[in-house]
């Protein structure tokens, strides 16, 4: 590795003491290659061969993934110790690791961090309180026109309650939320910004005795909670020898600092867990996450950890046939196909991250490994379960007893049966496979890390000596007074060329938009086509007897027989979670493909109009089509968004929280009720993609930045042909400088 840092520091010499010539050069062929400087470089393997290092593990998923809940059921025999979070706020990042005693260091945000959150949470409230009134008198207008009572506490209760979820993806909530409970503090805000230092260290007895401090700190009633941005815990668990494992708070974070902490720990990673909702599973955050971590050097492993996969089992009943080790089979392989369907479509358009990928899809049946930390929780605890269980477990155990009778029982089969599902003993296997694969991984990390910078420092060098031959080329057969004659036209070019390349481009901007728009239809519609058919097939009816009675002296009684409707509710439940997830990924997959398959065309065409009218004379095609080129690739596009309102949420909100779903059969009114909310929700979730494409399109139209094109391509040209120009000026000089440079370079 030496070797390759003393290449480095020879290029970065040469191209310091030949800057004057080619300095452009230089920094644009640097970031291209993404070549790293000297000291970062030295810094990153330094880290790399530190003696005795440990495995760095990293667990990683959206917020509500069960990520804690994993390392709990893994490491705290299910044990709250690692709090769950309601919001990207209320999750610290946090680092476990072994320690022969109890300790850990506590981080806080910075007075600078929590001025940034108090600002996201203004913003957020300028956005809020005019939403909220207009909510407010749209429940007092619809309760006039059905002639209803509501109190004034009730609309203004549920028109808060629509406005945050309407605003539910809005960047700025997580810190509207995490301010308002810094607030909530009183005094403390205004101490935590006064602090001198912003770390501390805990120390304790015992382990307990360390998870009774930290409450304070991690927990969702604690004190600190708030104000604390990460926390490393050493413990002397003997499952944590040789390994860190790193608990990030979710992807996206909307504060800098700790998204930069994060950031720094996965560049470490070695192992990566990609923990991702079962009934949920691989959505766009989890897809943009995967491809954040393709991009990471080093990543020696990746596994697929479908958590919550209780869920799921009761929409697999019909098929299982009541068998929960076809239904766990049945899931698994749903799952498996799933990731592999997604990922391939995501290395269509993505092929540089395809290696890691590969892992996943060629995985076999250990591609994904579906959890349940509820049911490893309910088995821990199955022989105090009157006292211990809460009313999530009981409700967990209510649905899985009714559809799995043979299997969920107060026997001892329902216990089996709850460690069978919980699969935690499966992932800690992983967890000890990866320890026993420590230097093996360690060292392929280094491998790879080596290769790839050895690659890249490799292919900026030869670049820079081609540059340097093309430059030299350039300055040697050019006249200086062509070139001030070409200058000296760019105005009257500019004014012939500049209808002909805007008006083109506008025109392959709008072909985009409607392309697009078009094929995003064409793909919701049919995704609801397929969802709606499945949501039907799930529904029935029941034959059912009656007995009635007739007759007022002499009465009668008869039987007779009538049909009551039923749904499948996990089933339907099941195909409202696959369509959320495909209104997501299968757009973003599309419409990344169409811009990546648009930019070449747009260029040519821009170059051949612009050229037919401003005619062959004064300017070179090569230099202009770069100039388009550059200008077409560094056009940044917005991503296509759509974070799908869940069942679960939409009832919530939508019903005051009246609306419980079970995951078994309904039958009657029970069932027609919620087939009415299954179309009101496929309604609201068709109106708000029809909004997010809109959105994205016009978002899109920014990007492309309409009437702008021949202006900065026209720039560009003209910066170009002045640094030509200044080396004309000095022919002699810029060759000779030139040809010494490339022989350097050549030479390394």
């Amino acid at each position: 590795m030496s070797e390759l840092v003393e290449k480095l520091k020879k290029i970065e010499k040469i191209t310091t003491d030949y800057k004057d010539v080619f300095a452009n050069e230089t920094d644009d062929l640097r970031r291209d290659c993404k070549v790293l400087g000297v000291e970062e470089m030295k810094k990153q393997i330094e880290a790399l061969n530190e003696e005795g290092r440990l495995l760095n593990i990293g667990i990683i998923g959206r917020v509500k993934a069960g990520k804690s809940s994993l390392l709990n059921s893994m490491f705290f025999e299910g044990k709250p110790v690692l709090p769950t979070a309601a919001t990207p706020m209320t999750a610290s990042l946090t680092v476990l690791s072994y320690g022969d005693q109890p300790s850990a260091t506590v981080e806080y945000y910075t007075a600078q961090d929590i001025d940034d959150i108090q600002r996201g949470h203004d913003k957020f409230a300028e956005k809020l309180s005019p939403l909220v009134e207009e909510k407010k008198e749209k429940l007092r207008e619809r309760a006039e026109e059905r002639h209803e009572t509501i109190s004034q506490q009730d609309i203004e209760q549920k028109a808060e309650r629509q406005a945050k979820y309407e605003l539910s993806n809005d960047s700025k909530k997580p810190l509207s939320d995490q301010f308002d409970l810094m607030k909530k503090r009183g005094n403390l805000l205004a101490t935590m910004k006064a602090r001198i230092t912003n770390n501390e260290t805990i120390g304790a007895a015992d382990i307990n005795a360390l998870f009774s401090k930290l409450d304070d700190y991690v927990g969702a009633k604690g004190t600190l909670m708030p104000f604390t941005k990460s926390v490393e815990i050493h413990l002397p668990i003997p499952a944590l020898r040789n390994i860190q494992v790193v608990d990030t708070p979710g992807i996206n974070d909307p504060v800098v600092s700790r998204e930069a902490r994060t950031e720094e720990y996965l560049k470490k990673c070695d192992v990566v867990f990609i923990v991702s909702p079962a009934d949920e599973f691989l959505s766009a955050q989890d897809l943009e996450l995967m491809n954040r971590l393709s991009a990471k050097e080093g990543v020696q492993l990746l596994y697929l950890v479908a958590s919550k996969a209780d869920d799921l089992l009761n929409s697999v009943f019909d098929e299982s046939g009541g068998d929960l080790n076809e239904a766990i089979l049945s899931v698994t392989d749903d799952l498996s196909r799933y990731t592999e369907t997604t990922l391939r479509d995501k290395q269509q358009y993505h092929p540089k991250i395809a290696e890691k990928f590969d892992q996943l899809i060629e995985g076999g049946g250990d591609k994904v490994i579906i959890t349940s930390a509820i049911c490893h929780a309910m088995s821990l605890r199955f022989n105090d379960r009157d006292s211990s269980w809460d009313d999530a477990m009981k409700k967990v155990w209510e649905n899985l007893s009714e559809n799995y009778r043979d299997y969920f029982n107060y026997r001892e089969t329902g216990k089996a049966s709850l460690d069978r599902l919980s699969n935690v003993g499966i992932v800690s296997g992983k967890i000890d496979f990866v320890r026993g694969e420590k230097d093996k991984l360690i060292a392929g990390k280094q491998d790879e890390y080596l290769s790839k910078q050895t690659a890249s420092v490799e292919d900026y060098r030869k670049q820079l000596i081609e540059a340097a031959s093309d430059k030299f080329e350039r300055v040697k057969s050019t006249d200086l007074q062509t070139i001030q004659n070409e200058k000296s036209k760019i105005s009257d070019l500019y004014a012939r060329g500049r209808g002909a390349i805007d008006g083109t481009f506008n025109d392959r901007l709008d072909f985009l938009k409607e392309e697009l728009r078009g094929k995003i239809d064409s793909k919701r519609d049919g995704l609801f086509k397929e969802a709606r058919a499945k949501v039907e097939e799930a529904k029935g009816s029941e034959t059912k007897t009656r007995t009635t009675t007739t007759g007022k002296v002499f009465k009668k009684s008869q039987k007779e027989n009538f049909q009551v409707p039923t749904v499948r509710a996990g089933a339907v439940k099941g195909v409202l979670t696959e369509l959320g997830g495909k209104l997501r990924h299968d757009v973003i997959a599309l419409v990344e493909g169409e811009i990546n398959n648009w930019r070449a065309p747009v260029q040519r065409q821009v170059l051949t109009e612009g050229r037919a009218k401003m005619g062959d004379e004064g300017l070179s095609a090569d230099l202009l089509g770069q100039a388009i080129r550059d200008r077409v690739d560094s056009l940044t596009f917005p991503k296509f968004k759509m974070e799908a309102p869940s069942f679960d949420d939409y009832l919530q909100v939508s019903f005051f929280g009246e609306f419980c779903i079970s995951l078994g059969t309904l039958e009657g009114q029970e069932a027609d009720r919620f087939n009415g909310a299954v179309e009101l929700y496929l309604g609201v979730l068709i109106d708000k993609h029809m909004q997010k494409t809109d959105d994205f399109l016009e978002e899109l139209e920014k990007g492309g930045k309409r009437g702008e094109m021949a202006k900065s391509v026209f720039d560009a040209l003209l910066r170009r042909i002045g640094f030509l120009e200044q080396d004309l000026k000095n022919r002699k000089n810029t060759l000779d400088s030139l040809g010494r440079l490339k022989d350097a370079l050549e030479k390394v």
